[in-house]
């Protein structure tokens, strides 16, 4: 079976613009995109995590082992499910409630989804309207294999470098969509990359951005001293922000907090 690589994550997440991209602004848009994205990154990741635990595990001692996974999913918070039910009449309220469970059931990931609303009539329409496009987005996502273990790397990456530099690579092409729109959530690279420089962190430096938007610039700093090595600290007035620099964040292995 063929590895996911970059290019292919890049693909998919470039379906799911195209089927928002005649219905709603970009600078919206991104927020189901990235989500949905997130959702089925999680849904991967937790499903190989509690695999290979099958492999050593059964019974209460299983269940005990799972609960002590970073993150645990209940069933209707994961990808597949809301794929099987992707032409239930209230798809919009599942793909929400699953959201909201993702977060009351994981203290690290409260409020991650704050203020992403699929269910939204403003947004997304009415019923007639949502259901379809919801469904497109799910379907964009459904042959992307995000489990860590079926992800290709270069030597000296792991599978978070890939998943989490696509992921970054597709908000500054939703910044390049959004035009002077993106300004409150992207740093252009080349612009965080200079920054990252100059600011050269090490070991036991903390480094702090007072308009973080979706973290890009920290993470480029951060990776310059080493993700455990340095502290970083953002602040953010944009929820939708704060939302896209939480998931990146956490895909690149980084556990962020939001106060």
């Amino acid at each position: 079976m063929a590895k996911t690589t970059f290019d292919d994550i890049k693909r998919a997440l470039w379906d799911g613009a195209n089927t928002f991209r005649d219905n709603i602004d970009a600078s919206n848009y991104k927020d189901y995109v990235l989500s949905m994205f997130f959702v089925k990154y999680l849904s991967d990741t937790f499903d190989e995590s509690v695999k290979k635990l099958e492999k050593d595990y059964s019974g209460i001692r299983l269940e005990r082992q799972i609960k002590n996974l970073p993150f645990f999913l209940e069933k209707e918070f994961t990808f597949d499910y809301l794929l099987d039910n992707q032409f239930a009449p209230d798809l919009g309220t599942k793909i929400s409630e699953a959201l909201t469970g993702i977060e009351s059931s994981n203290a690290i990931l409260s409020g991650i989804f704050r203020g992403i609303d699929f269910n939204s009539e403003s947004n997304l329409g009415k019923k007639e309207q949502k259901n379809p496009i919801l469904r497109n987005l799910l379907n964009d996502f459904a042959d992307l294999d995000l489990h860590p273990s079926n992800i290709e790397v270069n030597e000296h990456q792991v599978p978070a470098d890939i998943v989490g530099d696509a992921y970054e690579y597709m908000i500054g092409e939703f910044a390049t969509l959004a035009g002077k729109k993106a300004g409150s959530f992207f740093t252009p690279q080349k612009v965080s990359e200079i920054m990252a420089q100059i600011v050269s962190p090490v070991e036991n430096d903390r480094v702090y951005d007072p308009t973080c938007g979706s973290g890009s610039l920290l993470i480029r700093a951060a990776r310059k001293g080493g993700f455990d090595k340095v502290q970083m600290y953002g602040q953010e007035v944009n929820s939708s922000a704060i939302s896209m620099a939480r998931m990146n964040m956490f895909i690149h292995g980084i556990q962020a907090t939001a106060t």
